[in-house]
């Protein structure tokens, strides 16, 4: 577990209209990112601490009209939520513009407005990483024009102490925490894009190759589970219940899969002849079958 002390909460000094407008988000005269004082308006947590208990964080205010989430649903356009139609009570988008954003342009204020695709506020290319905090407030961010390079330097120390922040959080894993074997579910209540940790949070289990013992057939990795064991076919001397199950040529002899001589054959001893018959001798001794 890697452990950091919680950024400091000043930036709630920005703007209440802006706040209020478009959610939670860090502010972009801060810069890459992390915690410095005036970047993080949500509570940090560091990784390891589990689930969305204890601090870790309240996540953004939603709007929802008539059961409908319109933060996603308007997000899912490229467009923001203001609130409810007085008409119809169904969501209300409008398009992100300097004048839709309120004072968030001017604060530097990364709410999903400021974020949006279309850059309203026209920050892709002023030498501030915007892109990697944005990707944890909405879908789909505008293009920063390379002021990110979408790594853990993004983030400030947020990477390297372990902190579960808007910016370590994001969408984009900035910090490459996807597939390390560290779980860190505690982001979705700290971003509404989070990263994807599917594969540390719940791996897929191990499977057992061919040979290895297995109570069903989703325990292998490739063959089967026939006769609790991971195989295509029962070899010889495996256990069986009729022939079906043996490879290739081996018969399911006494619940053993033999290679052994069927009816008619020629046989040489009667060991060499399937269960329950013998090896005969016929022709006055001069051929043998099993019979």
């Amino acid at each position: 577990m890697r452990i950091a002390g919680n950024p400091s909460l000043t930036s709630l000094a920005v703007p209440l209209l802006a706040v209020a407008l478009a959610g939670c988000g860090a502010t972009e005269s801060s810069g890459g990112g992390g915690n410095s004082s005036d970047d993080d308006e949500r509570t940090s947590v560091p990784r390891g601490s589990g689930g969305n208990s204890g601090n870790s964080g309240t996540g953004a205010a939603s709007t929802t009209c008539d059961g409908v989430d319109c933060d996603a649903s308007c997000d899912a356009a490229g467009q923001i939520a203001a609130g409810c139609d007085s008409a119809t009570g169904a969501c209300s988008c409008v398009e992100p513009s300097p004048e839709a954003c309120g004072t968030d342009c001017s604060a530097g204020v990364r709410s999903k407005c400021a974020c949006a695709s279309s850059d309203p506020c026209g920050w892709s290319g002023n030498g501030v990483c915007d892109e990697t905090l944005c990707a944890g407030n909405v879908a789909s961010p505008f293009d920063d024009g390379g002021d990110c390079n979408g790594g853990p330097s993004d983030c400030g120390d947020d990477c390297s102490q372990g902190q579960l922040t808007f910016c370590s959080c994001a969408a984009s894993d900035p910090c490459g925490w996807v597939g390390d074997g560290e779980c860190d579910d505690a982001c979705a209540g700290i971003v509404d894009y989070e990263l994807d940790d599917t594969a540390d949070c719940n791996p897929a289990p191990e499977c057992r190759e061919d040979g290895d013992n297995c109570a069903d057939s989703e325990q292998c990795c490739d063959s089967p589970c026939l006769h609790n064991r991971c195989q295509e076919c029962v070899a010889e001397d495996g256990y069986c219940t009729g022939t079906n199950d043996c490879c290739g040529s081996l018969t399911c002899d006494g619940y053993e899969c033999k290679d052994c001589l069927h009816f008619g054959e020629h046989c040489s001893s009667s060991s060499d002849c399937c269960s329950p018959m013998y090896c005969e001798s016929l022709n006055g001794g001069t051929w043998h079958e099993c019979r």
